[in-house]
């Protein structure tokens, strides 16, 4: 949640203040004089809130940490009453990351020792997906790149290696990533 998103929540739940308020005070956006206030609706709508929640938390001390407790809180049992709940998606956010750029000669070099094969379980994605799979593979960086936060010298053989979609999840569920070996581990234990 962005410090604006806490903001514009805080403002509506706990303040009672319009949705044209938000738009012009907090957003910094115009709002027309008859209606308005749709892009801090929007806002409001991504985290699930509606009309009747205006105001609902201005006894609660509501901080960044606990809103979105008490915002799943508010509407908990709901889903189990109102089975017509509208569930709004596909709000544009504008978002500034880091990327840390890899060497597609690397992978090449890479995918020609090990091939297209995933290394932890073997999924072939051409003997599944066929030609759309033909040589389709993800590549592990076994040294985390966004943990060096500078540029490495990198060996293809050694620092990379060959995982389908879902080991290569899976090795990144922790830092530092699991092992070739831990993830061979948890596939044999299934």
């Amino acid at each position: 949640m962005t410090p604006e998103d806490f903001q514009i929540l805080k403002a509506y739940l706990c303040e009672s203040k319009s949705h044209r308020w938000i738009q012009e005070n907090i957003m910094k956006l115009p709002a027309p004089p008859n209606g308005g206030g749709y892009k801090a609706m929007e806002v409001l709508h991504r985290y699930g809130v509606k009309a009747d929640g205006k105001g609902i938390l201005n006894e609660v001390n509501v901080t960044p940490e606990n809103i979105l407790d008490l915002l799943n809180s508010l509407y908990s049992n709901e889903e189990e009453i109102n089975s017509e709940i509208i569930y709004i998606e596909g709000a544009l956010i504008s978002k500034s990351v880091n990327s840390y750029e890899r060497n597609p000669r690397a992978r090449m070099k890479c995918l020609a020792h090990y091939g297209v094969k995933c290394l932890a379980c073997g999924f072939d994605f051409e003997k599944v997906y066929g030609k759309a799979g033909k040589g389709y593979i993800e590549v592990h960086h076994l040294l985390s790149l966004a943990s060096l936060k500078r540029e490495y010298t990198v060996n293809p053989i050694e620092d990379l290696i060959p995982l389908c979609a879902n080991c290569h999840a899976i090795a990144h569920r922790k830092s530092p990533s699991f092992t070739l070996m831990e993830i061979k581990a948890m596939i044999c234990k299934s």
